[in-house]
């Protein structure tokens, strides 16, 4: 990413998150950093409700970047006894695919490219991220795709089988990877009688059982606002985020 003539760009933003919770990992500009110094104050956390839905803001003035995330409580170990194993991924592809205001995967691409961001999510045993890091001015839209990944995503049913597809490639290419594969073993080794025993992936089996219907029902089940909330950090005030979230329409919650 090539730094603005007018903006004090951060050289390294990165977040590691892991089951208890996220470290942020921030190397900035000389400048930045002796603003910090100077304030001797950890960065201003509001954690508030938007229309029902959880909202963690965590401010850092100068970075020039604004990271956005939505985190759903949930992951494979949902699916023990009602879905196929594998739905919890399965449905985290699909969501790429288009949501409300980006109707398409190819509209996703573009606009990510466009607002000069990296975007991705991955799925766990306990909960499932979609993420999106954008330059401050284009926090706006970074905010509303992952807003709308958890609210409203299209999940079409004629890209299934497609989607299928690459999923199963993924799962046999799992399968060759030794570390992957002794990984596993310790889960199964550790956990024998629950949903552990299996990838998050799921095997080749469950993942050619997962139907259009199991998908919807999954996300109708749990990516609730009592089991999601959103995190934005970076270089972006709270009453500007206040003012994206009103903006972006998040109905009240049921």
């Amino acid at each position: 990413m090539k730094k603005s003539k007018n903006s004090i760009l951060v050289n390294l933003f990165t977040i590691y998150m892991n089951f208890s919770g996220m470290i942020f990992v921030i190397s900035t500009s000389k400048k930045a950093k002796n603003n910090l110094k100077m304030k001797n104050t950890y960065p201003q956390t509001n954690t508030f409700e938007h229309n029902g839905l959880k909202v963690i803001h965590i401010d850092l003035p100068d970075t020039g970047i604004v990271f956005s995330s939505t985190n759903v409580n949930v992951g494979a170990a949902a699916e023990i006894d009602s879905f196929p194993y594998g739905t919890a991924h399965f449905l985290e592809h699909m969501i790429f695919k288009g949501t409300k205001s980006f109707p398409n995967e190819e509209i996703i691409k573009q606009k990510i490219n466009a607002y000069g961001s990296r975007s991705n999510a991955y799925t766990s045993y306990e909960t499932t991220r979609y993420f999106i890091t954008v330059l401050r001015e284009n926090a706006h839209n970074g905010i509303r795709l992952t807003v709308e990944q958890m609210l409203c995503p299209i999940i079409d049913a004629s890209l299934v089988e497609n989607e299928r597809k690459v999923i199963l490639e993924e799962c046999r290419r799992a399968l060759s990877n030794s570390d992957r594969v002794a990984n596993q073993n310790v889960y199964r080794t550790a956990f024998p009688y629950a949903r552990f025993e299996e990838a998050v992936l799921g095997t080749i089996d469950s993942i050619s059982k997962i139907t259009h219907s199991d998908l919807v029902r999954f996300h109708k089940t749990f990516y609730t606002y009592q089991n999601a909330n959103i995190v934005v950090c970076g270089d972006i005030r709270l009453d500007d985020l206040n003012a994206i979230l009103n903006d972006i329409e998040i109905p009240h919650s049921e």
